[in-house]
């Protein structure tokens, strides 16, 4: 774990059911989910749900792939950990995106960690 991430990677047998990665969610950050705040795995940019709204990325985006891509971003920090912001897309070629969730579809989808709420 770094010091943005409160989360580790999940192998295959952890998968978070949405309603478990709300609470943790609202535990660390408070019920209102545009406060929620995750760490880029391919930058370590820390951004909220707010920032991926305000830069008019769709819902479906926060926490899957980096607010950099919707702001206007280069692909200068992308997979460097150096802060960012950068262009990675989750669901792209090479799959950083460390935590599993099963919506309530059962679909899994894999989303950034949490950031670390000292560091947010």
């Amino acid at each position: 774990m770094n010091e943005t991430s409160t989360s580790e990677p999940v192998g295959a047998d952890d998968v978070l059911s949405a309603e478990q990665w709300r609470a943790e969610a609202s535990r660390l950050f408070g019920p209102d989910a545009l406060k929620w705040r995750f760490v880029c795995p391919s930058c370590g940019h820390v951004a909220a749900v707010e920032d991926w709204k305000n830069a008019g990325a769709k819902d479906t985006q926060a926490a899957f792939s980096c607010v950099g891509r919707y702001i206007g971003a280069d692909d200068s920090h992308t997979f460097k950990k150096d802060g960012g912001p950068c262009t990675y897309a989750g669901g792209g070629l090479i799959g950083l995106n460390p935590v599993a969730v099963r919506g309530e579809n059962g679909a899994i989808t894999r989303v950034f960690a949490f950031a670390n709420p000292a560091h947010a």
